[in-house]
């Protein structure tokens, strides 16, 4: 990518960013005087942390002491602005279009967070479906647990552990500016190590009879998690949204059958929503968004 390219998509990010916070802010922000000047001073010192490559410790903890100020419906009050954004209705919303999730299905969370989609996922899957909720960093288990206990949840089943092309365990990178992490790229934040499990042996132990969304948020490592679910997508064909950082990963699910649609895109990876080739999904999600 270029320089003038790179440039375009960080103002096009500032201008973003900057409306959200003074104008397009969700009602249960605007509504708390304290909450929507907090999120507005988050946001830019997040822009000035993005100048200065979040090395910043003092921005950091200056939006620690802020965001107690911030509640958003159905989540724990948030350990720091990323989490926040995260459970933002407004984040991430092409991908939420793409989840056409129905009563009694099975729903697999992979790189859970502390439970955006798995809170999202449980309410639309009913008491007759399913959540496998998979998050192997302690820290944003703990926040996991507390927001399904939460929003009083029955169909989740969470698992501190990292999904793997293999059982055994490996080094879990930390970020220095919010609660993400990742087991293929150094965050600079220090690093853990942590359980990994195929999700094949994990479907095999919980015996769901069948799988019918996955997603996959993983930061790199998403190639891995994909090899080691091979058997459960050629057997149960599920929808899949991923977030995708290499190649790979899109040719390894090209080679199981899979076609893709681009969700949305960014210099450094794309998310995805792909189905099996003979299965007519494009063409019947194409129809229920019209």
């Amino acid at each position: 990518m270029g320089s003038r390219d790179y440039l375009g998509f960080v103002r096009k990010f500032m201008r973003e960013a900057v409306y959200s916070s003074l104008t397009g802010l969700p009602s249960e922000i605007r509504s708390v005087k304290s909450g929507k000047v907090a999120y507005a001073v988050c946001v830019l010192s997040h822009l000035a942390g993005i100048a200065v490559n979040y090395r910043a410790g003092a921005i950091l903890e200056f939006q620690k002491r802020l965001v107690k100020y911030i509640r958003i419906p159905g989540m724990m009050p948030a350990s720091d602005f990323g989490e926040v954004l995260v459970w933002l209705p407004s984040y991430e919303h092409e991908t939420v279009r793409f989840l056409r999730v129905k009563k009694g299905d099975v729903f697999v969370d992979i790189g859970a967070h502390t439970g955006r989609y798995t809170v999202m996922a449980s309410l639309m899957v009913g008491e007759r479906g399913k959540v496998v909720a998979v998050e192997p960093d302690p820290s944003n288990f703990e926040r996991l647990l507390a927001n399904i206990s939460l929003n009083r949840l029955k169909n989740v089943i969470p698992l501190r552990v990292a999904a793997s092309d293999s059982d055994g365990t490996a080094t879990l990178h930390r970020s220095i500016f919010s609660s993400g992490q990742s087991i293929g790229q150094d965050l600079g934040r220090g690093s853990i190590e942590v359980p990994t499990k195929t999700m094949d042996g994990v479907i095999r132990e919980i015996g769901p009879g069948h799988v019918d969304w996955v997603k996959i948020d993983v930061e790199g490592f998403e190639t891995e998690v994909l090899k080691g679910m091979k058997a459960t997508i050629l057997r149960y064909g599920p929808r899949i949204i991923v977030e995708v950082w290499r190649s790979s990963a899109t040719d390894f699910l090209g080679d199981c059958g899979y076609a893709f649609e681009v969700i949305s895109s960014s210099p450094q990876m794309r998310y995805l929503y792909c189905y099996p080739k003979d299965s007519g999904g494009r063409t019947s999600l194409r129809t229920t968004q019209d």
